[in-house]
């Protein structure tokens, strides 16, 4: 068993590498392409910026309450 371990030891290490490192890429590719879908309206937001008399439509323009608790 010794020798066997002895022999393949490379291939195990880089083969478990290689998962791991293939694991990552995955995981930030499907991350980045199904973002999580949040359906927030203007009225659950706290504040929010008006252009022309008319509320920004973009939700990064939105300030929501769980975001107030992080100052």
């Amino acid at each position: 068993m010794r020798k066997w371990m002895k022999k393949w030891q490379g291939l195990i290490i880089w083969v478990v590498a290689i998962a791991f490192v293939v694991g990552m890429i995955w995981w930030s590719v499907v991350e980045i392409r199904n973002p999580e879908v949040e359906n927030y309206t203007i009225e659950q937001a706290v504040a929010y910026l008006v252009k022309d008399g008319k509320p920004i439509e973009r939700k990064d323009y939105w300030l929501m309450p769980w975001e107030i608790d992080d100052f």
